[in-house]
């Protein structure tokens, strides 16, 4: 089937959505603290974790509309499938019993079926016995919860513990504790790094010196290495490493296989630096560390005063400063909360920097994307045209490759109908394979969308051809075009497109579509163009699926 866009239709298109130029960064930036269909939360949605290929996110909401049975009246664990676009809450017993009070701080596994989190709960496992705030894991594969912060004679430890991070492989967790009887020895009265290890259920401590020596002072904001490997921390502990005298938090590395531990906050020439880090974490294998420090005697030319991202490479062990604009443009306010892809390559952080994108008017923190390589650097916290964030925005997770990252925000521009006067958790796809991006997840069967690609760009006077693929065999449907984003939730799916075109479709005897489209000649540049495709499914929620959206822009 070859459909061309009547000189009148042109005239149309050419005339609609210029607002929506596009500038040099092409992404997407989509709501996921949303029930099952698109549901928006009716109660604040915040920190949580992003599976390693950002399919699946873990945030804690206090909202009691995102799953049928919430009916508990404290804030919830959850996870949504972002290709299904289902949502689960996961803080629950094994029973599948609410937890009987709030639940905060979720870590995912890679593969998105493991998940850490903390809870004031009681009513989760048996041997929490303690009333203090614990670790679990929950394993969305068997439905089980087991207690992680567990003493050594069974029950729950003797002090709150929080602040779960996991490994790839979820068979890892690493947390802070005040429990003084997670393991034996453990006598200094203070917070301690611990790490809990399946299948043996084992709780072992990562705040040691080499030799190990414990810590007199606290010890926290624990990472784990996606490898499972090591172990990055914070402590103001003078016996972790030779000479540390500066009083302040440092960062330190635990490699678990050998209980050696190295400290990463230095200067390359060693030296400790005059103001305390916070906020670490690594690469894949734990070679790059990032962290963020008040220090201004780190680096050559830290004239900021204020906090910035530093990265330290274990095996060259050199140290730079790395919350920087393109071009290496020195921030004028302080940056923190860094995430690494799992090859060291692109960063995402956030920061209070006015001079990293241009204009950044809302007087707010901002998350940003750097491509360490190419020395670029971009704001992720806008909306999918590039409109920044009318509200505060904190990141919290980072695919594997760098592409996609997590965060809540206080804005209410980021996405449609965003009307909860709520923070909510967001992912923004920060790239995407030119000429065309993904404007979000197809959806309506729960067994699977079709999907839908493009060959050749949105190239005035050139021709494009649409494939869908995993439709019914022989479904009527309908190929939607616009050239404005919509976003709608409708059941299970998403309609991206603003419909102001719609082309019949027919499915062949393998679930596959295709359809040719001339673009106009006249078409300008910056001119967006949406794209998606809708078929009737008996299988689907209402009887219909939809592929992802698809979007590109006239160069």
């Amino acid at each position: 089937m070859r459909s061309t866009w009547s000189s009148a239709r042109s005239a149309v298109l050419c005339g609609a959505g210029l607002a929506g130029a596009l500038s040099a960064q092409a992404g997407f930036t989509e709501r996921v603290s949303v029930g099952t269909g698109g549901t928006q939360g009716n109660g604040v949605s915040t920190f949580g974790s992003l599976s390693a290929d950002g399919r699946y996110v873990a945030f804690s909401s206090s909202s009691s509309d995102l799953v049928a049975d919430d009916t508990n009246r404290s804030s919830d664990v959850f996870v949504h499938d972002r290709q299904l676009q289902i949502t689960t809450l996961v803080s629950r017993a094994s029973s599948g019993a609410l937890a009987n009070s709030d639940s905060l701080t979720a870590a995912i596994s890679a593969d998105g079926r493991w998940v850490a989190f903390e809870s004031q709960a009681t009513n989760l496992d048996p041997a929490d016995v303690n009333a203090w705030i614990d670790i679990y894991l929950h394993d969305r594969l068997t439905g089980s919860t087991v207690l992680v912060s567990r003493g050594l004679s069974g029950p729950a430890g003797n002090g709150e513990s929080a602040d779960p991070t996991i490994s790839a492989d979820g068979r890892r967790i690493a947390f802070e504790s005040a429990a003084a009887d997670l393991v034996a020895g453990d006598t200094n009265g203070r917070f301690d790094v611990f790490v809990f290890e399946l299948p043996a259920g084992t709780v072992s401590r990562a705040s040691l010196a080499g030799d190990g020596t414990q810590g007199s002072a606290d010890s926290g904001d624990a990472w784990i290495s996606a490898d499972g490997s090591s172990v990055i921390f914070t402590s103001a502990a003078p016996e972790f490493a030779p000479l540390d005298t500066n009083g302040h938090h440092d960062v330190f590395v635990r490699v678990l296989a050998t209980g050696a531990t190295e400290v990463a906050s230095t200067s390359a020439a060693g030296g400790f630096g005059d103001g305390p880090c916070a906020y670490p974490s690594c690469s894949a294998d734990g070679r790059y560390v990032v962290f963020s420090s008040l220090a201004g005697d780190l680096v050559p030319f830290d004239t900021n005063a204020s906090s910035d991202v530093f990265v330290r490479d274990r095996v060259l062990g050199t140290l730079e400063r790395i919350s920087l604009g393109s071009g290496s443009l020195q921030g004028d306010s302080g940056s923190s909360n860094p995430f690494l892809s799992w090859d060291g390559r692109f960063l995402a952080f956030r920061s209070y920097a006015t001079n990293f994108a241009v204009p950044d008017l809302n007087g707010v923190p901002d998350i940003f994307w750097r491509d360490l390589a190419n020395d670029l650097t971009l704001r992720a916290s806008i909306s999918t045209h590039d409109g920044e964030a009318d509200g505060f925005n904190q990141v919290f997770g980072f695919s594997a490759d760098g592409r996609t990252l997590a965060f809540h925000s206080y804005a209410t521009n980021l996405v449609n109908f965003d009307t909860n006067q709520s923070p909510d958790v967001f992912v923004r796809d920060v790239w995407c394979a030119v000429p065309w991006c993904e404007s979000g997840p197809g959806g309506g069967n729960p067994a699977g969308a079709p999907s839908l690609w493009a060959l050749g760009g949105a190239v005035p006077g050139a021709a494009t051809e649409l494939h869908a693929q995993g439709a019914p065999a022989h479904a009527a449907g309908a190929w939607v075009l616009g050239t404005n984003l919509l976003a709608l939730p409708i059941a299970a799916a998403v309609l991206w497109p603003v419909p102001e075109f719609v082309l019949p479709a027919t499915a062949d005897a393998g679930g596959g579509a295709v359809i040719a489209l001339g673009w106009p000649v006249g078409a300008p540049s910056g001119l967006s163009v949406h794209a998606q495709a809708w078929f009737v499914d008996p299988a689907g929620v209402v009887g219909l699926s939809a592929s992802p959206g698809i979007w590109a822009a006239f160069p």
